[in-house]
């Protein structure tokens, strides 16, 4: 399902939770990449895609733990028993997004994250190009 810190689904994963159901979140970094693919291709307005990765609470937690903001959220979501497949397609980033088991995010700090959630004003992929 989609979950990142803007869209945290959090009725769903406690349901999941409560019968012992696995989540995995897809777009764990709510989707960089989006923001450019949507607007040229589908003319959407870019104020629907925020900037997760440049966020000022994210940044300020991934200099606290000397991280990337991928590897702060990344963590995040891990730390809430949440499986992430982050896309990348270079190498470098797919290894800083596998190091993410060498810290961990304090209770104050994954309070701010879930802070972050916007509910369903969060979600990216609404699937409106699908005509029909």
């Amino acid at each position: 399902v989609e979950l990142h810190a803007y869209h945290q689904q959090k009725a769903l994963r406690k349901f999941c939770k409560e019968n012992n159901i696995a989540i995995t979140a897809y777009s764990p970094l709510a989707s960089p990449g989006a923001k450019a693919h949507f607007q040229a291709k589908y003319n959407y307005s870019s104020d629907k895609f925020p900037d997760l990765l440049g966020h000022p609470i994210v940044k300020k937690i991934a200099e606290s733990h000397n991280k990337t903001t991928s590897q702060i959220l990344l963590r995040h979501l891990v730390q809430e028993n949440v499986i992430v497949i982050p896309k990348s397609a270079s190498p470098e980033r797919i290894k800083l997004n596998i190091d993410i088991y060498n810290f961990e995010l304090t209770p104050d700090e994954l309070n701010e994250l879930d802070e972050l959630d916007r509910a369903a004003e969060g979600r990216i992929f609404t699937f409106l190009f699908f005509k029909g």
